[in-house]
């Protein structure tokens, strides 16, 4: 009965929603055509690097639907620019569900990690990723780069939204609770 009318409270909340991404007021959606690389160096979590030969993928959707049947590692690369001045530390992203482990650089630098690489790997699979992004670190136009290790199932990031939003923690676990819905 309690989940019944959570869900109800849920449905009403995204009904009355601007966005409609699962009730998230995205402030930059980044789903949509990512830059994607198989293999793995690490400097290519650099702003600088040059990713202009690199193919393209759709995010949020696995790796292997479009047409790259691999186990290991790979990374996706996303040029954006911020649209406004970020106030305080005040911001999160959002990369929804990776198959299996990720790093996670905003320009050039670690926010976040889930997961474990070889040697040990450790499968994150159902975890949402949700990074606190140091707006110290946000510039006019700022480069994500996400590193990935694919143990198996289908790879990458599989499922959104995707994007960056204002911290505020009823978002975040409403969100958090209408995933694990799905």
């Amino acid at each position: 009965m309690e989940k019944l009318r959570s869900l109800i409270i849920l449905i009403i909340v995204l009904i009355g929603s601007n966005e409609l991404n699962a009730g998230i007021n995205l402030i930059v959606d980044l789903s949509g055509t990512w830059k994607f690389r198989l293999g793995d160096h690490i400097t290519w979590r650099h702003v600088y690097y040059n990713d202009e030969q690199w193919d393209t993928i759709a995010v949020p959707c696995p790796w292997k639907s479009q047409g790259y049947d691999h186990n290991g590692y790979a990374w996706y690369r996303k040029t954006f620019t911020f649209p406004e001045e970020p106030i305080g530390n005040q911001l999160i992203l959002i990369v929804g569900k990776i198959d299996e482990a990720d790093q996670t650089f905003l320009n050039g630098q670690l926010i976040g990690s889930t997961g474990a690489f070889p040697p040990e790997t450790k499968s994150e699979r159902e975890t949402l990723r949700i990074y606190d992004i140091p707006t110290d670190l946000l510039g006019e136009e700022n480069v994500i780069a996400i590193r990935v290790y694919n143990i198996k199932h289908d790879g990458g990031i599989y499922k959104g939204p995707v994007g960056i939003v204002h911290k505020d923690a009823q978002e975040v676990k409403l969100f958090e609770y209408f995933i694990s819905m799905e």
